[in-house]
Order: structure tokens, then sequence, then C-alpha cells
């Protein structure tokens, strides 16, 4: 090759018509494009839900925030206080707007309303099943100190070995008292 043959493909490369170091399709720009069109089809899709957001809160009558100021109004609400005189007495849940129209405020939603309500029930259940265990537990102390009693009675003997009648006799009665109570 000659010198001037060498100097033109130089000038080509530099020119970016070859497909030399300078090529426009490296692997930095092709990450770099679909970097942004994955934002762009982002920022596409977020537009998408917030107008469906938008719409969705003017159906159900509330006026969708604007930048960091989120606060909602009802719209039915700011009417029927114009149409009252809007200087009515403040009564509990009624704000006084900037504008010094009464208005109620938003209910607001409560995150962990369902969770606390299921910890609530939990904790119901468990205070109950531990009332019935005491219970439990106190009538059978109160068996066992009864059997120990009756135990006691009917052990007991005589000089002579032979069991206190007076104490069988008390046993048999209270059993026959039992069974036609219960029965």
């Amino acid at each position: 090759m000659s010198s001037n043959a060498k100097e033109v493909e130089r000038r080509r490369r530099q020119a970016g018509g070859g497909h030399g170091f300078a090529s426009k399709h490296t692997s930095t720009t092709r990450s770099l494009q679909e970097f942004r069109h994955r934002k762009e089809k982002k920022f596409l899709h977020n537009a998408a839900l917030l107008r469906g957001y938008k719409k969705a809160m003017k159906a159900e009558g509330f006026d969708a925030g604007h930048g960091a100021n989120r606060k909602r109004r009802r719209t039915t609400d700011d009417k029927e206080i114009q149409e009252d005189g809007g200087d009515a007495s403040r009564s509990e849940g009624t704000v006084m707007s900037r504008k010094g129209e009464n208005h109620k405020r938003p209910r607001k939603m409560d995150p962990l309303a369902k969770a606390r309500s299921r910890a609530d029930a939990s904790r119901m259940e468990r205070e109950e099943k531990q009332r019935q265990q005491e219970e439990r537990h106190k009538m059978e102390v109160g068996k066992a100190q009864q059997r120990k009693k009756r135990y006691k009675q009917m052990t007991q003997r005589t000089k002579k070995g032979q069991p206190v009648m007076k104490n069988v006799i008390s046993g048999m009665l209270e059993k026959l008292q039992r069974e036609a109570g219960g029965g």
C-alpha cells in the first residue's frame, strides 16, 4: 500500500465511515439508549395511571391533588356550604378553609384497621381461652380437695378397725342428694 492509500484509509476511519473504533454502536451508547427507552416507557405508564386516578377521584366527587398539595375536597360539600351562607356555626368534624368556608374534613382511611381488628379479635380469643382455663383449674382443684376430704372420712377407723359408720352413711346420703338434684 502506498502512503497515499494509507492516508485515505486513515481519513475514512476518522470520519466514522468505517467499522473501526469510532463506531456509533458501542455497548455504552446502546445501554444508554435502552435506559432512556425504559425511563420513557415508565414515565408514560405512570402518566396513564395518574390519569386513571384523577378520573376515579373526579367520579367519587373529590378534587385530585395538584403537585405536592394533595388535599382532597368534596366538590359537592363546597357547593352546599356556599348555598347555606358559609357562616354557619362550626360543628365537630368541620374545618375553616383559607377562604373562611366551612367544609367537612374527609375521613382518612386507616391502613392498619383490618390488621388492628384481627389483633383485637385474637387478643379477645386468647383472654377467653385463658379465663376458661382458669375456671377449669379452679374446678379441678376443688374436686381434688373434695376427693381428699371424702377419702379421709372413708378411711377413718374405730379402735377395733371398723369403718366409722357416721362417715359412711353421710357419704351415701350426699351421693343420693347429688343424684336426685342432678337427675
